[in-house]
């Protein structure tokens, strides 16, 4: 499926507007839209971003703003902060709708996150986005024989980065479809 950016972007910058008596078209499937797509489409689930440099925290923070992202942006500086969120998942906090994880981490990696993440039952089928300046094959086949969803090197460019985020947003915020809720944890 192509998909045309301009028009995703913009359906996605109206989703401020008033509620509407019907969906975007985007949303449309056979005359109906389903609840999902609409309830992702109006507000979200929150995004986590694994992340220690203050520079890459406010370049993200930034491009998503201008996006004018729905989705809460939560932010762990290291490893060890990634996973104190698994209690309070637990505990019923919202789970995230993706999980944006830098590699370079201190106190505890990023592949040691992914590896702790997608051996939870509870929780490895929350997408993981490795999003990191590495684009070292070795941490490439590491992150995917963890269970990376997606490996993605930060541009470094600023209108770069917008573009990622735009993709990231689209794809995972809006089009995904994630698990049902179980009863173990996360999903929905």
């Amino acid at each position: 499926m192509n998909l045309d950016i301009a028009f995703l972007s913009e359906l996605w910058n109206r989703r401020f507007e008033p509620p509407r008596r019907y969906a975007p078209p985007l949303l449309v499937h056979g005359g109906e839209c389903s609840q999902l797509i609409w309830e992702r489409y109006m507000h979200g689930p929150p995004i986590l971003l694994v992340e220690d440099n203050p520079m890459d925290v406010d370049l993200t923070q930034r491009a998503f703003a201008r996006r004018k992202l729905a989705n809460p942006l939560l932010v762990a500086r290291d490893g060890e902060e990634a996973l104190a969120w698994i209690p309070r998942w637990e505990a019923g906090e919202p789970t995230p709708v993706v999980i944006l994880l830098d590699l370079k981490l201190p106190r505890v990696d990023g592949l040691e996150v992914l590896r702790q993440l997608k051996v939870h039952p509870a929780w490895r089928t929350i997408p993981v986005v490795v999003l990191t300046s590495s684009g070292e094959d070795r941490d490439i086949l590491d992150a995917y024989e963890l269970g990376a969803n997606s490996y993605i090197v930060k541009p470094v460019d600023f209108d770069k980065f917008i573009e990622v985020a735009a993709h990231i947003e689209i794809y995972w915020c809006l089009l995904n479809a994630v698990p049902p809720p179980s009863e173990s944890g996360h999903g929905g």
